[in-house]
């Protein structure tokens, strides 16, 4: 376990799944995929990333800053208004300090506030 802490704390990336613990699990959401899509672009130029890439087919959007790094964010539709993020992230430093888990807590914590959160994590708890 102190291994697994060591690890992030220098790693230069953190994807979310639902395997996580519950801060970095998955995100489910009760909105359509086009809103998630533009609460995504809003959250992700307040956060003072450009969004260089969208692919409806494969619903992913990707997040560039020259000093921040990168975030591919993929949208996973259950049903039409069920949807989920999960965010892969990566940092450009020598020594990454988590930086990388940071932004990914950072940006959930933004959208949670523009979007109807169903619930954190592929249990059946809903929040």
């Amino acid at each position: 376990m102190a291994f697994e802490g060591i690890k992030n704390f220098f790693s230069n990336s953190f994807e979310t799944s639902d395997n996580l613990d519950k801060e970095y699990a998955t995100h489910y959401y009760r909105n359509d995929y086009s809103t998630i899509k533009d609460a995504i672009k809003s959250v992700a130029h307040k956060m003072g990333y450009d969004v260089t890439n969208v692919d409806d087919q494969y619903k992913e959007l990707l997040l560039a800053s020259r000093t921040k790094g990168e975030m591919i964010i993929t949208i996973t539709s259950l049903s039409y208004y069920e949807n989920a993020i999960d965010i892969k992230a990566t940092t450009h430093y020598v020594i990454a300090c988590g930086r990388a888990k940071k932004r990914v807590k950072e940006f959930y914590e933004t959208i949670n506030k523009t979007l109807n959160l169903k619930r954190i994590g592929g249990g059946i708890n809903e929040y």
